[in-house]
């Protein structure tokens, strides 16, 4: 009998603790601060403050590099090539990848002159400086 009773007791005792802890926990998660979402007039605060920070920088790039082909005006003035032609050959490979991945020239649409354009070459994994 002792051991039923003994049994029976960490079982209410369990039950007991249970309740309790349950209780405490939900007590304190009624407790936390809750974060309130933005006002509609702060989200379109801030996308507005975002659009023109966007605005400014494409206007700040298109000063400085008026095809936005990754050379400022004043590379493509010393370079020799035009400031309003991303792809002053035609070739198919901006400038900026000509001059500083590729070493292509972007004076010419076929570098290595094997008649084929450095573009036509490098879409197709040819090597644009050899024949």
């Amino acid at each position: 009998m002792s051991r039923k009773f003994l049994l029976m007791s960490i079982i209410i005792l369990l039950a007991v603790g249970g309740f309790f802890a349950y209780r405490l926990i939900r007590q304190s998660k009624s407790n936390a601060p809750t974060s309130q979402p933005f006002s509609e007039q702060q989200r379109t605060t801030e996308a507005e403050k975002i659009k023109k920070e966007f605005e400014d920088r494409v206007k700040q790039a298109a000063e400085t590099d008026s095809d936005l082909d990754g050379l400022s005006n004043e590379e493509e003035k010393k370079l020799g090539t035009s400031p309003d032609s991303a792809d002053t050959d035609s070739d198919g490979i901006l400038d900026f990848d000509e001059i500083k991945t590729r070493k292509t020239n972007p004076l010419k649409a076929d570098t290595d002159g094997d008649g084929k354009t450095d573009g036509y070459e490098v879409r197709r994994g040819m090597n644009p400086l050899k024949k």
